[in-house]
C-alpha cells in the first residue's frame, strides 16, 4: 500500500532483475543491476538501476525510470509533467542515500523545518497547533511521503490532459471546416465564371455535335453475310475433319503450333471475298 497525502493506493512491485543475486564479496569493477516494476490502477512504472563503485567509500547510482498511463488525459499531460517525475525520483534517491549513510531523509528535513518555523512563530507571540487546537502545542509530526505523485498532481495532470484533448479536437474540427470552405470556393469560382460569361454573352455554351455512325449499304451487308458463311465452314466437324479443306490432321502454323481452321485458311477466305 502506498500512501499519497490522505489516500492509499494499492500497488504491486515486482523485482524483474537482480544481478548478481549474491551481494556479498562483489568485485570493484562489477556493476549491480536492480530492475523493478510497479503496477497500480491506471499507471505502470519501471525503474532500472545500476550501482557501481565510484571511489573509496563512494557508490554511483544511476536510475532510469519509465512511466506509462492507461487514460488518455494522463498520456497527453505526461510530457508536461516530466519535471515532476524527475524531482520525485531525485527525492527518492536522496532518501535512499540518506538511509544508507545514516543521514536525515527528506521527511526528517521537512519535519525539522516545520519545527524551526513553529519555534519562530512561538517567539513572535503566535502559537501554531497541529491536530486538536484544544490539546495545546504539539511537536510537528513527521510526514512520510512516498516517491509516487500526489493525488493533487494526478488530478492536475488529468485536467491538463482534458484541456489539451479539447483543444486538439476543436483545432481539428476548425481545420476540416476551413478545408471544406476552401475546396468549395475553388470549385464554385470556375463554375460561376463560366455561368456569368454565358449570361453576359447572350448565347448558351456550345455543345459538342454528336456524330452518328454511317448506315451500312446493301453491298456492305452482302459482304458481311458472305464472310459469315465462309468463316462458318472453317471449323472442325464431329470426327475432327476440317470443314474447309477436308483434312483429317490438325492444322499447324509456320512455327509448328496448333492452329484453328479459321486462322489457317484466313488468307483463302479473304481472297474469295
Amino acid at each position: 500500500m502506498l500512501r499519497t497525502g490522505g489516500q492509499e493506493r494499492e500497488c504491486t512491485e515486482t523485482v524483474t532483475r537482480r544481478e548478481p543475486s549474491d551481494l556479498d564479496g562483489i568485485a570493484a569493477d562489477r556493476v549491480v543491476h536492480l530492475d523493478r516494476e510497479i503496477v497500480a490502477d491506471g499507471m505502470w512504472s519501471a525503474a532500472r538501476e545500476r550501482l557501481t563503485e565510484a571511489g573509496p567509500g563512494t557508490t554511483l547510482r544511476v536510475s532510469e525510470n519509465e512511466y506509462r498511463f492507461s487514460s488518455l488525459s494522463m498520456r497527453l499531460a505526461a510530457p508536461l509533467l516530466r519535471g515532476v517525475f524527475r524531482r520525485q525520483s531525485r527525492l527518492h534517491m536522496q532518501d535512499v542515500a540518506a538511509f544508507a549513510e545514516g543521514g536525515p531523509t527528506s521527511a526528517k528535513r521537512r519535519a525539522d523545518r516545520r519545527a524551526r518555523e513553529g519555534a519562530r512563530a512561538r517567539r513572535g507571540g503566535v502559537t501554531r497547533y497541529r491536530g486538536d487546537p484544544t490539546s495545546g502545542p504539539q511537536a510537528p509530526t513527521p510526514v512520510v511521503e512516498d516517491p509516487a505523485m500526489s493525488t493533487l498532481v494526478l488530478k492536475l495532470a488529468q485536467a491538463i490532459g482534458i484541456v489539451v484533448l479539447a483543444v486538439l479536437v476543436v483545432g481539428t474540427v476548425i481545420g476540416v471546416l476551413q478545408w471544406v470552405v476552401v475546396a468549395a470556393g475553388l470549385v464554385a469560382l470556375p463554375v460561376a465564371g463560366i455561368w456569368l460569361y454565358s449570361r453576359l454573352s447572350g448565347r448558351p455554351t456550345a455543345r459538342p455535335a454528336r456524330r452518328s455512325a454511317p448506315r451500312p449499304t446493301r453491298a456492305d451487308r452482302a459482304v458481311t453475310a458472305r464472310r459469315a458463311e465462309l468463316e462458318g465452314r472453317a471449323v472442325y466437324d464431329a470426327v475432327g475433319r476440317c470443314g474447309w479443306c477436308g483434312s483429317g490432321t490438325r492444322h499447324q502454323d509456320r512455327y509448328g503450333f496448333p492452329a484453328t481452321p479459321l486462322a489457317f485458311h484466313r488468307s483463302e477466305i479473304d481472297a474469295m471475298l
